[in-house]
């Protein structure tokens, strides 16, 4: 297998996988024509990349009995492809009643387009059986140059449309973020889809006025282009789905953090009151609930313990602290963590008030008006109470 084959298979793979994860859901939504739209353009271009492998073309040549004939299904399926991107980005952008008349006449255009392309290909002599070249090697013939200019063209009007609008609609700032970033890479698909085309587009007028010297990066630059539109129409169709659950994911690893470093200050706490630790029930692997139980937690045992803590201890702890260096909230977070940790010391060898140290005197407690202001106090008294 060359490395032609297995990059055309790669990607209709790639297609095919994506195809069966939005089937999946269409068992619920059998209705959405957005849905059905979605599926219809992974489908094409996993055909077309299907039909552009050698062996395939040829499977297809014998079984049918007319030569060439599946570099003329490549250029139809193409441009249902180019039709499929303009109604899709409509389907995506607008109600579907407002919708439905623009993606008529889209419908209406590419299929007069289709068989057009496929009633000159009806009238054209192929005779022989070009599966990596046939466009270009038919270039000096007026039948073929003429419908697969045709069709080249539809193609690249199709996606300047579709990178047109889909480069504007990112631009609105009302859209969340991933459905703009998956409208960039939809355009960026189309973009480089149509500049493949534009470029064969050239090359088979050079080779009608016999210029050859661009024939040779024809052959290479689909490769290229294939692989750069499959990644950006796959990372356009998956991005607003799994962008939002990506940023979820990164958010509950986050709180797992948060919840290894309150751990520490948790445990040695937990004594002065084990019975307020609670964990809802199926919510043991829930990092957001821990950590807010956890902070709940915290605030109890801070105020059952502010009855012991201890002035000299704390002007002791802050005038160590401004000899180490630390200020504002550094400072103020270590003198926390030691006046917990002597307090929570005194309350475990029977201790229940400290001498001159009335419970209303520390009254800079957290109120949990703000928790990710509280949260983040915790985690400061956290790894002060490490240190």
């Amino acid at each position: 297998m060359t490395i032609y084959d297995s990059l055309y298979l790669g990607c209709a793979v790639m297609f095919v996988a994506v195809i069966a994860y939005k089937i999946a859901r269409l068992r619920s939504r059998w209705e959405s024509p957005r849905l059905w739209t979605l599926v219809l353009t992974l489908l094409f271009p996993s055909v077309v990349m299907a039909l552009s492998l050698p062996d395939v073309q040829r499977a297809v040549s014998r079984l049918t009995g007319v030569t060439n004939l599946a570099p003329l299904l490549v250029y139809v399926f193409t441009s249902a492809l180019a039709g499929c991107f303009l109604c899709m980005a409509l389907m995506w952008r607008y109600p579907a009643g407002t919708a439905w008349p623009r993606i008529r006449w889209i419908l209406v255009a590419y299929g007069s387009e289709i068989v057009a392309i496929a009633g000159l290909f009806a009238f054209s002599s192929v005779p022989e059986e070009r599966v990596l070249d046939f466009d270009l090697h038919y270039a000096t013939d007026p039948i073929t140059a003429a419908w697969t200019m045709i069709a080249i063209v539809s193609v690249v009007i199709a996606v300047a449309i579709l990178a047109y609008l889909c480069f504007s609609w990112a631009r609105d700032q009302r859209i969340n973020r991933w459905l703009r970033m998956g409208l960039r890479l939809y355009g960026t698909a189309g973009l480089v889809l149509g500049l493949n085309h534009l470029f064969r587009s050239i090359v088979i007028v050079t080779l009608w006025f016999g210029v050859t010297a661009l024939k040779p990066a024809a052959t290479l630059i689909p490769l290229l282009v294939t692989l750069l539109g499959t990644i950006a129409l796959t990372g356009a169709l998956l991005v607003p789905v799994w962008g939002p659950r990506l940023s979820a994911a990164r958010r509950w690893m986050s709180r797992w953090r948060v919840f290894l470093g309150l751990r520490p200050l948790h445990r040695a706490l937990q004594p002065v009151d084990p019975t307020v630790v609670f964990i809802a029930s199926r919510k043991r692997f829930d990092p957001h609930h821990r950590v807010r139980r956890m902070v709940i937690e915290l605030s109890d045992w801070r105020y059952t313990l502010m009855s012991l803590f201890d002035p000299v201890v704390e002007e002791s702890a802050a005038r160590s602290g401004r000899e180490a260096g630390l200020t504002g909230e550094q400072l103020k977070a270590s003198v926390e963590a030691i006046r917990l940790k002597t307090a929570a010391l005194r309350l475990r060898h029977g201790s229940r008030t400290a001498v001159d140290a009335p419970a209303q005197r520390h009254d800079d407690a957290r109120n949990g008006a703000d928790f990710e202001k509280e949260l983040d106090w915790w985690l400061r008294v956290a790894r002060a109470f490490g240190h």
